[in-house]
């Protein structure tokens, strides 16, 4: 399979990713999005799949891992405060910021249609290109390597979440604790805005953005307006542009 694809990019992704797979084919697999096949090699006697079953891997994994990290950081913090935890680290948003420090977009294998339709920018393509990846990566080098990863990514979501802690009990509520920083510093209050709502009626998926002072700091996307809102409001507390003067 390798020879169907550039290895020059390939190599350049594992240099920056900073490992280099044994398997060279189970990357290109965690980097091929479905379109990509349906494009280009639907029809075609070709042994080529799509990310989606790693991905369905990696998501196991990713949440073993921060789980681990979470009850190891956190030992007083009951189930409640873990599960929240978690949620918020393994959500699609922050998946897809994690994906961002990787770059993983340039990458991605993906049909022309998805491409133009801004599919390298899409919050659910990042999160399960992540996802994938840590799937890929679990099956060639081992727990280890993806404990290593996954640590390093989520540091500074662990530094939030040791910074809205109090009694080692998880606020929760982020949209209060911004609000409640903000009064502090005699800012203006933050306003919330539902710039999209996408999906199916029964799975919807909203994108909200907040704003201080006229500027968006913080977006956040997930399956409900309030869980978005929480989340912009989670992103702009972890964005050093809210509370500089």
């Amino acid at each position: 399979m390798v020879m169907m694809f550039d290895l020059k990019r390939i190599k350049k992704f594992q240099d920056s990713f900073g490992i280099h797979f044994n398997n060279q084919d189970l990357l290109i697999t965690a980097l091929t999005h479905s379109s990509f096949i349906n494009d280009f090699y639907q029809g075609n006697d070709v042994d080529l799949e799509s990310n989606e079953t790693l991905e369905f891997l990696g998501d196991a994994v990713i949440g073993m891992i921060v789980s681990k990290l979470l009850y190891d950081m956190f030992p007083k913090w009951n189930e409640g405060s873990l599960t929240k935890a978690k949620a918020s680290i393994v959500s699609g948003s922050n998946l897809a910021k994690l994906s961002n420090q990787f770059e993983l977009a340039q990458y991605i294998y993906m049909g022309k249609g998805e491409e133009n339709s801004g599919g390298r920018t899409r919050t659910s393509n990042l999160a399960n290109a992540f996802e994938s990846l840590i799937g890929a990566l679990f099956i060639d080098k081992g727990y280890d390597s993806c404990f290593d990863v996954i640590q390093k990514s989520i540091n500074e979501d662990i530094k939030l979440l040791k910074n809205n802690s109090e009694s080692d009990e998880i606020f929760g509520n982020y949209k209060g604790t911004l609000q409640e920083k903000l009064l502090s510093e005699k800012s203006n209050l933050p306003i919330y805005k539902v710039v999209s709502i996408q999906g199916p009626d029964h799975n919807p998926s909203f994108t909200v953005e907040v704003y201080i002072n006229g500027k968006c700091l913080g977006l956040g996307v997930e399956k409900t307006k309030l869980l978005a809102e929480q989340r912009a409001a989670f992103n702009a507390l972890n964005n050093p542009k809210t509370f500089s003067n």
